[in-house]
């Protein structure tokens, strides 16, 4: 079971889909999927979560699966093997300078 949360672009901000609708598992609140729609309301890629795993004490997905629904049997997977949480990490990572030397 899950809520359904849809997503709606302010006319004027410049993002590439026309609405996404964002599935939530009503008993965890972890994310199932995201579906992504074009301005004219077509579905074009949808995104399925999954292999669900207590990592460091915080239940998390660690499969992503992006389908491109334009160009049947594409898709992008992101698998997460290993996490770190409330790491301190320096507001310098954060600057300008370093953003934009991308080290």
């Amino acid at each position: 079971e899950c809520w359904k949360i849809e997503l709606q672009p302010h006319p004027d901000a410049p993002v590439v889909w026309g609405r996404l609708l964002y599935w939530v598992r009503v008993g965890d609140n972890l994310p199932a999927r995201i579906d992504y729609f074009d301005e004219k309301g077509e579905r074009i890629r949808h995104l399925l979560y999954s292999d669900h795993k207590v990592i460091g004490n915080r239940k998390i997905s660690t499969r992503w699966v992006m389908h491109n629904d334009i160009k049947e049997g594409r898709q992008t997977e992101i698998r997460l093997l290993e996490m770190q949480f409330d790491v301190k990490i320096s507001d310098r990572v954060f600057s300008f300078r370093e953003l934009e030397r991308g080290d």
